[in-house]
């Protein structure tokens, strides 16, 4: 969950603009506005060649730098993004949404440190936005430093309390830091906001499976089911943990729920072939045959 900024420069169509350009090919700015057209519509190689060309007619540089940064970082050319915004942000120090995107760019070039910086100055420009509260929270997890990952987020969820994956994100930074109670207490809040969120009903269910708490995390499983039933993973682990309680009669059926629906479902079709043993009886042998067979015209890479 990056937080970053959105570029709201307004544009005319596409369209349009190959129109206009193709009556006057030399119009600078109208090579920006198809930039930021193409950069919006997430054609980013697209958007860094336009951008580059209309610097070339003389076009303003700092017109177009936000679009052309994102562009370039979307492409995994974050140091010429950062080289790019470093200036414009030193020159405009109290803009936050420059600052949470330098941000974000140096995070995405490994400069953690650098990252923490800009994201501080923005939770001080605005310290009721959680965008750079929760990337702050993202840094500190890549660095494993998860006593601050809990604190950040923890205050991004208590500025938008109404919001399942601020406290999901909290609850995951708890556990890994190892306060086991805090942690579900912040998990229990994300799934009554979300039930029916497969990221919030997945990290509360691994976090019970880690603390032993096996018939909680069944019925963990079961209520989300009843809310989620289209989730076949949800499903799958359900019968994981049928099969891990030697109820392969019960594990067999639930995998049958979600391979009449995916038959190629990998996951499903492999624990399929698990529950057969060591395929002693020609049904057994058939049953997981069948099931790697599917498994692996379905998923022929895995």
């Amino acid at each position: 969950m990056e937080q970053s900024v959105d570029v709201t420069d307004p544009f005319e169509g596409i369209s349009e603009l190959r129109e206009r350009l193709g009556q006057n090919s030399g119009d600078g700015p109208a090579w920006q506005r198809l930039g930021f057209a193409m950069s919006r519509s997430g054609r980013h190689v697209d958007a860094v060649r336009i951008f580059e060309h209309a610097l070339s007619l003389g076009a303003s540089a700092r017109i177009q730098a936000i679009p052309h940064a994102l562009s370039l970082s979307a492409l995994a050319r974050h140091e010429e993004a950062i080289a790019i915004l470093r200036p414009l942000q030193a020159r405009k120090r109290k803009d936050f949404e420059l600052a949470n995107l330098l941000g974000v760019v140096l995070k995405r070039a490994g400069r953690f440190r650098q990252a923490l910086s800009m994201f501080e100055l923005a939770r001080g420009l605005r310290p009721g936005n959680i965008s750079a509260w929760v990337n702050t929270g993202n840094t500190w997890e890549i660095l494993g430093n998860f006593k601050e990952a809990a604190a950040a987020f923890g205050q991004a969820a208590r500025l938008k309390p109404a919001d399942a994956e601020l406290w999901r994100l909290h609850g995951v930074a708890l556990f890994n830091q190892g306060l086991h109670d805090e942690a579900c207490r912040s998990l229990d809040k994300a799934s009554s906001l979300a039930p029916g969120d497969s990221k919030t009903f997945a990290a509360r269910v691994h976090v019970l499976l880690e603390l032993d708490k096996k018939d909680e995390a069944v019925a963990a499983i079961e209520r989300f089911r009843s809310v989620r039933p289209d989730d076949h993973e949800a499903t799958v682990m359900l019968a994981r943990m049928r099969f891990r309680a030697n109820r392969v009669h019960e594990a067999r059926e639930l995998l049958g729920e979600v391979l009449r629906v995916e038959p190629g479902h990998l996951s499903a079709n492999l624990l399929l072939g698990l529950t057969c043993g060591d395929g002693v009886s020609e049904d057994n042998r058939r049953i997981a045959n069948d099931a790697f067979r599917r498994a692996l015209e379905a998923n022929p890479d895995s």
